[in-house]
Order: structure tokens, then C-alpha cells, then sequence
């Protein structure tokens, strides 16, 4: 009678050995890190330049990405967001382009900030919503496209913005800064028109010497395809999304990931599709 309960005995503690080892597999794992990405309900086709970034950064830090449509939030509602994403159990928020959504002043803005328990990063192209932990996806752009501008020769420029843009009206004032009146009313010729913003404007484009489109984001690569601009400048938006959430993995696992400034592009007609750009521009 033993020995035919034997094989039975063997069973059992074979079930219970694997009972014990799934569970210490189960009590093992570790919950994935997650962020919240907060962005603005009405702009998801603009939210394309950036999603493989994002997307692909979080995959490189086995981050879990929660993605939040937010509009018109006071600086209190945006406080309450924040609280629930740490309710819903998060551990880092990236505000993607906040004053999108955020109708409050910058400054109570800047509280609403420094209320959250949770790291929070933002990615803007607004100067006033550089508060605390944050990037600015503009960075440079008027400074190389001024340097470019220098570097011609040329001494007469005429600036154009869509009004109903306000990164293009951002980057028209910073162009304005570089450049002072007297140099534009005694220059002669008809110069080079800097236009700001995503879409070229061709009748003044094609009145100009030459033509420089400044578009930091979704930019016009037709313009440039069809030769009615000489000159892109743009950033990496996959490259700014990506680092700027390799740097939020490092805040929230406490190690130091210094945030990355955009990658310029500068690109001509004649570059647009060379094969080193197209992986940098589509990747």
C-alpha cells in the first residue's frame, strides 16, 4: 500500500513546489513605472510629431504611458489632475505643451506646480511656462537662423508671422530682438523673408532673394520640396519627446538625466532627402 501511495505523494509535492515558485514569480514582479502624458484634447493631430518619441522612450525604460486629454483647466483643476494621476497610481506626469490648456496665469500656474507630490515635467513652446522642471521645444532656433542670416551677406529681412499662431509670433519677436530697425530701413534690396510659423506664405516667399521658414514643430516640407523656401530650421521632435522622458525615468528612479535642448534641423531643398536627414526627420 505504500508504494502505490508513493507516486502520489511525489505528485503532490511537485504541484506544491511549482505552487511556491509561481507565487514567488507573482510576488516578484515588479509594477511597471508609469507617467501620465497630459496633453491638450484639441490638438491630437499635432500630437503625431511627437507620439514615436514618446512612445518609443518609454519602451527604452519599460515605462508605462497613460495618456490624458486635458482643456481649459484652471491652475486648481490642474492641481486636482495631478493629485488623481498620483491616485491612479503614477509616478511622474509630462505636461506636453500646457498652455494649450492651461487658461490660468503662468505664475498661478507655477503653484499649481509646486502643490503636486509627483515629478512633473513640461514640454513647451510658451517662454512663460518655463517654471521648475521643464523644456523649451523652441531653443535656439532664432539664433542659428540669425546666424544663417548674418553668414549670407545679407543686410535687409522682412519678417512675417501667422498671427493666429502664437509659437510663429514668439519667433518673430525673438527675431525682432536680434535685429534692430535702423539696420532693416537703410538695408536695400529686397532681402530675405524669415517667415515663422508651419506654412509658407509663396507670394512673399517669391518676392524675396531668399527664403527662410522657421517651424519648430509639424513644419512645411512641401515649401522646401518645391523649392519656394531656401532654407528650413526645424527640431527633432522624435528626439525631444524621446529625452525628455529618459530624463523623467531618471527623476523618478532618482538618478541625474539632464534634460536634452532640441536637435535643430537645418535643412535645403537640396538635403531634404538625403537619406542621414530622412533618419532623422521620420525616424
Amino acid at each position: 500500500m505504500k508504494l502505490l501511495h508513493k507516486p502520489i505523494y511525489m505528485l503532490l509535492i511537485a504541484l506544491f513546489c511549482l505552487l511556491i515558485l509561481s507565487m514567488g514569480r507573482l510576488f516578484g514582479q515588479k509594477e511597471p513605472v508609469r507617467i501620465a502624458v497630459i496633453r491638450a484634447a484639441e490638438s491630437q493631430s499635432e500630437f503625431l510629431a511627437f507620439q514615436e518619441g514618446l512612445y518609443d522612450g518609454a519602451q527604452s525604460q519599460e515605462i508605462r504611458l497613460d495618456m490624458v486629454d486635458a482643456s481649459q483647466l484652471h491652475a486648481a483643476d490642474l492641481s486636482q489632475l495631478l493629485q488623481q494621476q498620483k491616485k491612479n497610481g503614477c509616478d511622474g506626469v509630462l505636461l506636453l505643451r500646457p498652455e494649450q490648456y492651461v487658461t490660468d496665469s503662468p505664475e498661478a500656474y507655477a503653484e499649481a506646480l509646486q502643490d503636486s507630490r509627483l515629478p512633473v515635467c513640461a514640454l513647451t513652446y510658451d517662454t512663460d511656462y518655463l517654471v521648475g522642471d521643464s523644456v523649451d521645444g523652441a531653443a535656439g532656433l532664432v539664433d542659428a537662423a540669425y546666424r544663417k542670416w548674418k553668414a549670407s551677406g545679407s543686410q535687409a529681412a522682412t519678417v512675417i508671422a501667422d498671427e493666429s499662431d502664437p509659437i510663429a509670433v514668439r519667433l518673430a519677436a525673438e527675431w525682432n530682438q536680434h535685429v534692430s530697425e535702423q539696420v532693416l530701413s537703410k538695408a536695400s534690396g529686397a532681402g530675405w523673408s524669415i517667415q515663422c510659423g508651419s506654412t509658407l506664405q509663396p507670394e512673399k516667399a517669391a518676392a524675396s532673394d531668399s527664403c527662410m521658414l522657421l517651424a519648430p514643430i509639424q513644419p512645411d516640407y512641401t515649401a522646401l520640396a518645391q523649392q519656394q523656401a531656401d532654407l528650413l530650421l526645424t527640431v527633432n521632435n522624435y528626439a525631444l519627446a524621446y529625452h525628455t522622458i529618459e530624463h523623467l525615468s531618471g527623476r523618478i528612479h532618482g538618478t541625474d538625466v539632464p534634460l536634452h535642448e532640441p536637435d535643430l534641423l537645418i535643412l535645403t531643398p537640396e538635403t531634404l532627402f538625403d537619406s542621414a536627414q530622412d533618419a532623422l526627420i521620420f525616424e
